[in-house]
């Protein structure tokens, strides 16, 4: 085989192994940076979510202490009537 061609094939060879080394380490990144949006849209649900269940058991909390007091309220209308 010629000198030149080999000389040629093995430039080509070393160009298409730095764009495919290339390639890799930017995939690698982009999965990396997908990564961590994931786990931070996740943590903000969780906590999101936290904060939902924290907002509906002071509510049922508060309900709970409205129904008490109604109940309340009541008996000392009996009493008083």
């Amino acid at each position: 085989m010629n000198s030149n061609l080999l000389l040629s094939l093995k430039h080509w060879m070393r160009d298409v192994l730095a764009y495919l080394e290339h390639w890799i380490l930017q995939s690698k990144k982009d999965f990396r940076e997908k990564k961590i949006r994931t786990e931070q849209v996740i943590s903000k649900r969780k906590a999101d979510e936290d904060q939902v269940s924290y907002a509906e058991a002071r509510l049922a909390a508060a309900r709970e202490q409205a129904q008490s007091a109604q109940e309340e309220a009541q008996e000392w209308k009996q009493k008083l009537l």
